[in-house]
């Protein structure tokens, strides 16, 4: 398993630097009212992917083990185009959405939603390396296709960002369905071909578990762009893009262990490893999150420009919720082996209400000290209440989160184990 993790920790860390680079072209080549668009899409295609996902999506690892799997496909395909239709009527009703905008928030979301389908069912067989691959081509992909159009055909615009997306999921999607059907024709039984709504009731579970956690994630994002403007919300949003990075190894973690847990592979044994986990989270995001935040300003200048500069700094009061947030990030896979989704529920909408409460006193105020403020309260509150309902539901005491002897032979073992590989 801890291979597993790090091979994952590995390849989305690849992700993330890709995304860092099309975060600096974006920012810096068309500057931060562009960066401010393209978030305000890329949060949108989010919102529109969680209702795709209310069947299929990361539910299918649990599900997969419990369902027939072709049957499965068809009905998440099926759902996701009627979603993608729906929603394209639904933003025509927002000034702000172009046409193009709508048409491109719901041709990502479409192939972004089915991509997802196919990854779970990746995951669930437990075969990491197809999963971290169609996990991390998107990015790769757009990362190439804007690399071409901004610096080989000389075309910088936010158009062309767009397209590189667009090309990036495709690409992908393409290549997932070749693989799914090529080389795992074995669990696909193409007789049974009809919608089942029983998936309704697990997938709504799981996506109510994601849309409340996406709510807690970027909710201030629409805040940000009606109290202030595009230009501040793309100058917020690229701090946030850089402090997310500090989370690559816990979402590493919760993926491998929910694809374990819900294949039932020895429970109790996993949630023994899960604390140790846990804990090297949270310092990995600690030591992450300080060496951001002390970057000098010059480094910041030189990466994104004038503009961006004291960036760091103006997202000093999200650091504390980051780095506790790391807990409800491992743990969740617990709860999610399980399928136990009522208590994620609950938690996701007290922390919500605590973000929607901090985000209107604060925003209009102290602007981005207000939302990052906002945010890490949020953080806080879903990670102390699932914590303190974790160690009650495993029977375990407050003391196993605190360092021991034994963590830093834990820590000692990760290392030995990727300096062998390097």
């Amino acid at each position: 398993m801890q291979k597993s993790i790090l091979k994952t920790s590995i390849v989305r860390l690849v992700s993330a630097i890709s995304n860092f680079l099309l975060v600096l072209i974006v920012a810096k080549y068309l500057g931060p009212t562009a960066k401010g668009e393209a978030t305000l899409l890329h949060t949108t295609v989010s919102f529109v992917v969680f209702f795709c996902s209310l069947v299929g999506g990361q539910s299918f690892v649990y599900l997969f083990h419990r369902k027939n799997i072709f049957s499965m496909l068809y009905s998440a395909y099926l759902w996701a185009f009627v979603v993608c239709v729906v929603s394209f009527l639904f933003l025509s009703g927002f000034h702000f959405y172009s046409l193009t905008d709508r048409l491109f928030i719901v041709l990502i979301s479409l192939l972004s939603s089915l991509l997802s389908v196919h990854s779970a069912v990746f995951l669930a067989q437990n075969n990491i390396r197809l999963y971290n691959l169609f996990q991390t081509l998107p990015v790769l992909m757009t990362l190439a296709s804007s690399l071409v159009f901004f610096f080989l055909l000389d075309m910088q615009s936010l158009l062309q960002y767009y397209y590189a997306v667009l090309l990036g999921v495709l690409f992908t999607f393409g290549l997932s369905l070749y693989v799914l059907f090529a080389y795992e024709s074995a669990v696909i039984n193409k007789e049974e071909r009809q919608f089942d709504f029983s998936l309704f009731k697990i997938g709504f579970g799981f996506q109510l578990v994601e849309f409340l956690q996406l709510l807690n994630l970027r909710f201030y994002f629409y805040l940000l762009l009606f109290i202030q403007n595009k230009t501040d919300l793309g100058y917020f949003s690229v701090g946030v893009s850089l402090f997310e990075v500090a989370w690559i190894f816990a979402r590493s973690t919760q993926s491998i262990f929910y694809s374990s847990i819900s294949s039932k592979l020895d429970v109790l044994s996993n949630v023994v490893l899960l604390n140790s986990f846990a804990k090297l989270a949270a310092l990995i995001t600690f030591l992450t999150c300080m060496i951001l935040y002390f970057l000098p300003d010059v480094v910041y200048h030189f990466l994104f420009g004038s503009y961006y500069v004291g960036i760091n700094k103006s997202l000093k009061w999200y650091i504390p919720g980051v780095i506790v947030y790391n807990f409800y990030l491992v743990f969740q896979s617990y709860y999610l082996g399980i399928g136990q989704y009522r208590k994620l529920i609950m938690i996701n909408t007290v922390s919500f209400a605590g973000l929607v409460i901090a985000a209107f006193v604060w925003i209009p105020t102290y602007f981005f000290s207000g939302a990052a403020a906002a945010a890490s309260v949020s953080f806080m509150i879903s990670s102390f209440l699932l914590t303190f309902d974790y160690l009650r539901s495993t029977q375990q005491s407050f003391k196993i989160l605190l360092p021991k002897k034994e963590d830093w032979f834990f820590i000692n073992s990760i290392l030995k184990s990727i300096f062998k590989r390097v």
